[in-house]
């Protein structure tokens, strides 16, 4: 029984192990698409995903254009974000601060004054933190668009987060009727709102609702070998063996079948047995 309990607390530990791998303590994702019916024009599309690390206070966005390639397409110029409570998400420049006259990155912190003004993002509203080319955000000239992402391609962006409150997901950054919006330019501008992909956000191993991020390990129970795990059913040898392991007995007795004589010479013993049996019920009687 030992070693069964043993095999339990493997397994339980291999299950606590497997959560931890969906998402690591301190870190949420999710995935995030365009909602077409947020825009007239239909010019752009997007995907991505958004990776939120609470210990590094770092909110990191990839994504993807998808709007159709050749003459119409339209390369995406910059993307916008709610943020939850008072924390606030500045975007982290790639520029050299080594040559501050050169810019090596051509997006830069959308919001205005320095980030004391939200983004204006028309007709999809207002937004407090996002990236744009030239820190201007759907406002791209069409030869700055070629400076985006182009129709196919993807960028990571990186925002520092500060402010923000213990057990923030990255639920706290997509939030709102529309979760994430990106500009685009091309021969027209266009402006689209997405949404959490559904059921893409894990919640993180512990309680169940994205606060603590521990692993989820099941219990377990050492009732001193009273009662066996439930259904685990200890297996039955039958085979020849010899005691010691060998012929598939793993060490314990072997079953030996009896010859026809001998089951011969028991039965006739117990019809022997039979009369004398009477007998001594009739003087008890």
């Amino acid at each position: 029984m030992s070693s069964i309990r043993r095999s339990v607390a493997v397994a339980a530990v291999a299950l606590g192990l497997g959560a931890a791998s969906v998402a690591r303590a301190g870190t949420t994702t999710a995935d995030f698409q365009s909602d077409a019916n947020t825009t007239k024009r239909k010019l752009g599309s997007f995907s991505g995903t958004a990776t939120y690390d609470d210990a590094a206070g770092l909110l990191t966005l990839t994504v993807t254009n998808t709007s159709a390639a050749g003459r119409s397409g339209a390369a995406l110029t910059g993307v916008a974000f709610n943020v939850a409570g008072a924390a606030t998400a500045a975007y982290h420049d790639g520029d050299d601060a080594a040559t501050p006259r050169t810019d090596e990155d051509a997006f830069d912190d959308a919001r205005p004054r320095r980030g004391k003004h939200l983004i204006k993002g028309k007709p999809l509203g207002t937004f407090e933190a996002g990236t744009a080319v030239n820190g201007k955000w759907g406002r791209a000239s069409r030869r700055a668009a070629a400076l985006g992402i182009s129709s196919g391609s993807s960028r990571t962006f990186v925002f520092d987060i500060s402010g923000a409150t213990a057990g923030m997901t990255v639920n706290d950054f997509l939030s709102g009727n529309v979760n994430i919006a990106a500009a685009f330019r091309g021969k027209k501008a266009d402006r689209v709102g997405g949404v959490i992909v559904p059921g893409s956000s894990p919640v993180l191993p512990g309680t169940g609702d994205n606060n603590d991020g521990g692993p989820i390990t099941p219990p377990i129970i050492d009732d001193g070998g009273t009662t066996p795990p439930p259904d685990i059913t200890p297996p039955v040898i039958i085979g020849p063996g010899d005691g010691n392991g060998s012929g598939g007995d793993h060490g314990g007795p072997a079953a030996v079948p009896l010859p026809p004589a001998v089951w011969t010479g028991l039965l006739g013993l117990g019809a022997l047995a039979v009369p004398r049996l009477k007998k001594k019920l009739r003087e008890m009687l």
